[in-house]
């Protein structure tokens, strides 16, 4: 299977053997003290949308993140990211390749979020910005996957190359620890040729502080939102998607606060609703749809995550 994967990659064995447009970058920052996690050079097919994924360690000393940018060609990249992963290093080694443009269960199960820009929607070089003092932990043998997405509307095959870089810091200069928390739910089928719609509630076991919230659903997603339900009884929507665009599937908006903004209880929760229309012949469940609600939150050095039972 991992031979299939790699063969799969599309990366030409030299310059000289590519033919076609070669919009590969020299990616660099302008930024002290920074690591960079680079993709393979990938070959984008005539009229494709692909997504790569790429395997990666660091083995630095733990380290405080308080920067990251996540850079690629804009003529041809919808986006590149850094997930965290659980994936076993012996069948995913370290420069292992898929290709994830299809929705692969292994890869999907075995990766968390880590970190993402504050803005998704294109036009400008994304990149994750932290409030004053606070940063991201990141410890010594965390694995990666660098999520690379190109699509390509020309009628010639094209060279792409991704880079993520992290601004490191020692953890002693921080002051707040800010981390992914993420709500999902993966025990869901929904019929061929129906829809279904379904409820996702999780509580906060101690006091956060939210600064960010994004939805994510794939091809078959039709409506999003969610809910804050407060210790008063009261209940807010605070992000609503009538009506689910595909091209969310990678990009979805999202919502900033800043610090202080958005106080949660010990005890209150969110919940999610997700609906979807499965116009297949097939039923559709987790990993090729899902219903996923993210962002980070402070204080936390570890990601939250919450899956409710049925």
């Amino acid at each position: 299977m991992l031979l299939a994967l790699l063969a799969c990659a599309g990366t030409p064995p030299d310059d000289t053997h590519f033919d076609g447009v070669d919009l590969r970058i020299d990616h660099q920052t302008d930024r002290d003290n920074t690591i960079r996690f680079d993709s393979p050079d990938y070959v984008v097919p005539p009229y494709a949308d692909q997504t790569m994924c790429t395997f990666a360690t660091y083995e630095g000393e733990e380290a405080a993140i308080r920067w990251a940018g996540f850079f690629q060609n804009l003529e041809v990249g919808h986006h590149v990211v850094l997930m965290a992963s659980t994936a076993d290093p012996d069948e995913w080694p370290d420069g292992a390749v898929a290709n994830c443009t299809e929705t692969d269960a292994d890869i999907m199960t075995e990766a968390r979020p880590f970190l993402f820009a504050g803005d998704l929607s294109g036009g400008l070089q994304p990149e994750m910005v932290l409030p004053e003092a606070m940063a991201v932990k990141l410890k010594s043998g965390t694995r990666f996957v660098v999520q690379s997405h190109h699509i390509n509307t020309t009628g010639e095959p094209i060279l792409v190359n991704d880079t993520v870089f992290l601004q490191l810091d020692d953890v002693d200069a921080v002051e707040t620890w800010t981390a992914p928390w993420v709500h999902v739910q993966t025990d869901f089928e929904i019929p061929p040729q129906e829809s279904l719609e379904i409820e996702v509630t999780c509580a906060f076991d101690d006091d956060v502080h939210v600064l960010s919230l994004l939805g994510h659903l794939h091809e078959w997603g039709t409506t999003y939102a969610v809910d804050y339900n407060k210790e008063d009884g009261t209940t807010e929507r605070i992000y609503d998607i009538p009506q689910w665009d595909v091209q969310y599937r990678d990009a979805p908006p999202i919502n900033v606060y800043q610090p202080g903004e958005f106080p949660v209880k010990a005890g209150e929760s969110f919940t999610t609703t997700c609906a979807w229309t499965n116009d297949t012949d097939e039923p559709l469940g987790f990993p090729v749809e899902m219903c996923a609600t993210v962002g980070f939150a402070y204080p936390q050095t570890v990601a939250l995550v919450c899956e409710p039972d049925v």
